[in-house]
């Protein structure tokens, strides 16, 4: 799975049946996460490998939006795992057993995360008076055991 948030709940969560690497993760925020940036957000992202890609500042960039990585192994200012706990959880209690009954899981436990959660998250990770409400969170790969 594959995602990106912001104060106000999921900008995009997309189900990836392979691992995200520097090319497949490129091309997902150049399709799915690029087209709905606003000018002004900013992108937070993790360590993993393929964050770090050449290719994606620049579709970040060229949407107007700035990057900002997380130091390395810092969960307590990543705001997305509390959701991707939630997104988690329903999946796992559904065990679904097909791609396509994984994705109807995946898109019907993205509505779980309100907007209430992401202004929460956001301020108790510390990002409530550094960043405004247009900020985007971004975090990959998150394995489902």
């Amino acid at each position: 799975m594959i995602g990106a948030l912001r104060r106000d709940g999921w900008v995009t969560l997309s189900t990836m049946f392979q691992t995200a690497n520097g090319e497949r993760f490129s091309e997902w925020v150049r399709c799915r996460l690029a087209p709905k940036l606003r000018a002004g957000d900013i992108v937070i992202m993790d360590n993993a490998r393929a964050h770090q890609d050449a290719r994606v500042a620049p579709i970040l960039h060229a949407r107007g939006a700035t990057i900002h990585s997380l130091p390395s192994y810092s969960p307590d200012f990543n705001p997305t795992d509390p959701a991707w706990s939630i997104v988690k959880k329903l999946i796992r209690a559904n065990a679904p057993r097909t791609r396509t009954a994984l994705r109807k899981d995946a898109q019907r436990a993205r509505w779980r995360v309100t907007p209430l959660h992401g202004i929460r998250w956001a301020e108790h990770a510390g990002y409530r008076r550094r960043l405004n409400g247009s900020l985007g969170f971004v975090r990959t790969r998150v394995p489902l055991d």
